[in-house]
Order: C-alpha cells, then sequence, then structure tokens
C-alpha cells in the first residue's frame, strides 16, 4: 500500500492583533501612546482602520483589542 504524498509550501502571514502597534503581542498603554501620538495624522502603523487618518475609530479598535495576543 502506498502513503499519499504532500508536497506543499504554506506562506502564512504572522497573526496580528489590531491595535499592538508596537507589534510586542500586547495591545496596552504602549501601543495607546503611539496611537495618541500619531492623533489626526496619516500614520499607517497608527490608522488601524485603514481609512487615512488616525483617530477615534482607531482608539475604539484599540480598546476593542485590549490585552495579550
Amino acid at each position: 500500500m502506498h502513503s499519499p504524498e504532500i508536497d506543499a509550501i504554506a506562506d502564512v502571514a504572522p497573526h496580528t492583533l489590531l491595535g499592538d502597534i508596537n507589534g510586542d503581542g500586547l495591545v496596552d498603554g504602549l501601543d495607546l501612546g503611539l496611537l495618541l501620538a500619531a492623533w489626526s495624522t496619516e500614520d499607517p502603523l497608527a490608522d488601524i482602520d485603514g481609512n487615512g487618518n488616525v483617530g477615534v475609530s482607531d482608539l475604539l479598535i484599540l480598546i476593542d483589542n485590549w490585552g495579550p495576543c
């Protein structure tokens, strides 16, 4: 009997948590500080919702994801 052969490579992006601006696996006060420092700018790292402006909706997403990844 032959065993099935599987030949595949998966290119999977690491799981990221919306609001984890500094990439440390947590959404916490450090991320909040970065978001507030970028307030009313077009900073792509802090623009969590991707609308081109750092503002209230980004803050709400950050708060909603508060805590560890």
